[in-house]
């Protein structure tokens, strides 16, 4: 073996050395690091997708506790898994979650694929999740590159080019494929986790004296450190005015169910529409659905970020009467609800619409219907961007 090749080999050792030495003794202490079951680690990785680990804890301890195997989660119905996730957001997360516990039960008798390809073709698990899974759990020297890991190989390389492009992703997997310590490729891949929620941070100040790996950093060599990773400019948000409606009737509240596509899909909402109404065309667009509304009180203004939108919201606190449409009592009677989501009654309820009030409809469909304080608290998966007013309520 010639010098070079020799010197190369000794330098990557000590960089897996450095860094595993330093995860041995600052490794975060997480709840689902206390196995390597594939399903336990699932389920966090999942949950760690777009969300800090501080707001997974409490999430994963809580759906661990209601789903502690796959065959539990596998039965579960819809709208348990929702209220369970109820806030985490990226909904569609938990149903490829939800698609693929099924799929591990009634194909693989309950156990995981213990290979990255086979992973890979469950639904909801991406390169990164297959990667962590498989090193994790089954001790396959594969990185894991997830958003620590891209910033630290930028820092390391003084990487010129966007993080974000997907050349970028392949070239910090082979990158870091070249550096994974064989015997220990999970520990690795989660010492470089820790290393990037705490060293090399992304929105603070690095603490470069302290990372283990210093010495082979170019980006803290030549004190660049502010000037990496390289990200293209961000997209502004799209703004979007909302009118939410808090009906009260018979000491209940009105939900209505969103589509089954699209923005929030199956979750449940207070009645909402495009655009800031006043009172008094609150109150007409009310009364065109068959309600009668008696009193009526303005409530504070709120706003919710999704990664693409922002929705600036008002609303209005309505209390109702006898209903002035019998249509609307049949349809709300219709569709009361048992906690497993279904209707008791097997009459399909038809959907209504609020009028045409300028360019926009308030649509309650056939799955709208009235809700006690409790179940609201409970049972229905009323997602994070109505959290202000749920908890008004409540």
């Amino acid at each position: 073996m010639n010098s070079l090749k020799l010197n190369y080999l000794k330098q990557t050792e000590l960089f897996s050395n450095n860094l595993l030495n330093w995860y041995e003794n600052n490794a975060r202490i997480l709840p689902w690091r206390k196995n390597t079951d594939p399903y336990t680690v699932w389920v966090s990785e999942i949950m760690l997708q777009q969300t800090q680990v501080k707001t997974v804890n409490f999430y994963f301890i809580r759906f661990m506790q209601a789903f502690p195997k796959i065959e539990d989660f596998a039965n579960s119905s819809e709208d348990n898994y929702l209220k369970l996730w109820e806030g985490l957001g990226y909904y569609s997360r938990v149903r490829n979650m939800h698609k693929t516990a099924k799929i591990i039960v009634d194909q693989f008798a309950g156990k995981f694929p213990n290979n990255y390809d086979d992973l890979l073709k469950l639904p909801g698990i991406g390169p990164y999740t297959a990667a962590a899974i498989a090193s994790i759990c089954f001790n396959q020297a594969l990185p894991a590159i997830d958003g620590n890991l891209m910033r630290i190989f930028s820092r390391l390389n003084c990487y010129p080019q966007d993080i974000k492009l997907n050349k970028t992703k392949q070239e910090a997997f082979q990158f870091f494929e070249k550096l994974i310590d064989v015997n220990k490729p999970g520990e690795f891949n989660q010492a470089l986790m820790d290393l990037g929620s705490s060293i090399c941070l992304a929105k603070t100040e690095p603490l470069c004296k302290t990372c283990p790996i210093q010495n082979f950093c170019l980006a803290y060599q030549d004190d660049v450190i502010n000037l990496f990773p390289k990200r293209s400019s961000i997209k502004k948000r799209k703004i979007e005015k909302r009118t939410i409606f808090l009906i009260h009737h018979d000491h209940k509240i009105l939900l209505g169910k969103r589509p089954h596509y699209g923005l929030l899909a199956n979750l449940y909402e207070f009645p909402n529409i495009k655009g800031h109404l006043s009172q008094g065309q609150t109150i007409k667009i009310i009364t065109k659905t068959g309600f009668n509304p008696i009193r009526i009180k303005e409530l504070e203004p709120s706003k919710h970020i999704f990664s693409h939108l922002e929705w600036q919201m008002i609303a209005y606190e309505i209390w109702t009467d006898e209903f002035s449409n019998s249509n609307v009592k049949n349809i709300l009677e219709d569709n009361s609800r048992d906690f497993s989501g279904q209707d008791k009654k097997t009459k399909k309820a038809s959907s209504f619409n609020l009028n045409e009030r300028d360019d926009a409809y308030l649509t309650l469909n056939q799955d709208c219907f009235l809700s006690c304080l409790e179940d609201i608290k409970n049972k229905w998966s009323i997602p994070s961007a109505f959290n202000f007013y749920k908890e008004y309520l409540l």
